[in-house]
């Protein structure tokens, strides 16, 4: 894997034309707070250019999969599989991370049971899914997740103690809107300048209201999750 292009894609410049500074800025913040407790096998699921694999070099082996179609170049020690079901030897990692890929899984639940197969009692999974995104990497884009779904569909899967936060907020929401809006929409020659000036002013602007103007909890740009497998296997699953 090529380090130094998972630290510039970690490195994360507020421009005036990156409409996903806030987007990847609070992921990247949900990573640092979680890296710390992620010890022993790691394996990265739907795990795309490894991004984020220079904040886990202190676990004992890190491992990436992805589908074969995935619209990112695949560091050469993938390992591809059908999106379904990992072909890892049960109970063979003690941690599953998965960033913003659970949107682009078709049957989630299979893929989400195959997971739980492949962890060791007691090993958990982290994941991050956006929840205020346009479609992306289409045709492969099926859903945007709830907190009640996320809860439901690793409950079912047999995961406990499963805990979502939201990532941002009203502000940040509006924050990273406003910036999607102005990349994507058809701008006058004339504007080009001083609008993204403009626009990138206001939205930091926006996203500074954290800190002084309270907003309740159901906005937000994604969802962070952490469930863990039972200590005790469920024969059901």
């Amino acid at each position: 894997m090529n380090h130094k292009m998972a630290d510039n894609f970690i490195d994360i410049p507020n421009s005036h034309w990156n409409s996903l500074f806030f987007n990847r800025k609070v992921v990247l913040e949900a990573l640092l707070d979680v890296k710390d407790s992620v010890q022993g096998d790691l394996l990265d699921v739907g795990c795309g250019v490894q991004p984020y694999r220079s904040l886990f070099t202190h676990v004992k082996s890190y491992l990436g999969v992805d589908i074969p179609s995935s619209c990112h170049p695949l560091p050469p020690d993938t390992i591809v599989y059908d999106g379904e079901s990992l072909p890892i030897s049960s109970e063979s990692f003690d941690w599953v991370m998965s960033t913003e890929v659970f949107e682009h899984v078709r049957y989630p639940d299979r893929l989400l049971t195959s997971v739980y197969s492949v962890l060791r009692p007691g090993g958990g999974i982290f994941l991050s899914v956006p929840f205020l995104a346009g479609v992306h990497e289409a045709p492969y884009d099926f859903r945007r997740w709830t907190n009640y779904g996320l809860i439901n569909v690793l409950e079912q899967a047999g995961f406990e103690r499963v805990q979502v936060k939201p990532l941002g907020n009203w502000h940040t929401a509006a924050a990273s809107f406003l910036g999607s809006y102005f990349a994507n929409c058809q701008k006058p020659w004339w504007t080009k300048f001083w609008l993204s000036r403009l626009v990138w002013f206001i939205k930091n602007l926006i996203a500074s209201l954290d800190s002084v103007v309270p907003v309740s909890d159901n906005m937000c740009i994604s969802w962070f999750v952490i469930a863990y497998k039972p200590l005790k296997n469920n024969s059901e699953h």
